[in-house]
């Protein structure tokens, strides 16, 4: 009758052990890996141009010089010029900073941002389908 006592405790005992080993690494695998980058971090502070084609005539007006604007109704980005040639309008963007940007942008921007893309431009009033001409990061842009 000792002898099975002595077997249940040891087997007891190593139950014990790899349930908190398994514990351990379920808790590391879990919160102990690195974040995921957000793809809009290294969109923050970039300079985005942009073309599209103004076909109708409150198109070659938009956007306003110095205006903000909204990429894909989230990312929002300030204006810095807007000029026509010939049969397209090229916009030149400045993305916000992390500290001006609403927080939704932050975590529901999901969006790929590089030549060629097509993205929704918009303000308050107006929205437009634009192409990605370039990117420059914000390291690079300054």
């Amino acid at each position: 009758m000792k002898r099975q006592l002595g077997r249940i405790h040891i087997v007891d005992l190593v139950a014990v052990v790899l349930a908190a080993l398994l514990a351990v690494l379920a808790y590391t695998y879990l919160f102990r890996r690195t974040p995921v980058p957000r793809p809009v971090d290294p969109l923050l502070g970039a300079e985005i141009s942009v073309v599209f084609r103004p076909d109708t005539e409150w198109k070659r007006g938009f956007p306003q010089i110095g205006k903000s604007v909204f990429l894909e109704e989230y990312l929002e980005a300030d204006v810095r010029s807007a000029e026509d040639r010939g049969e397209t309008r090229v916009v030149r963007l400045v993305v916000r900073g992390r500290d001006t940007q609403k927080p939704e942008a932050l975590t529901l921007f999901r969006t790929g941002v590089r030549r060629g893309s097509v993205l929704r431009m918009n303000d308050l009033d107006n929205e437009v389908q634009v192409e990605v001409v370039d990117v420059t990061k914000a390291a690079d842009a300054h």
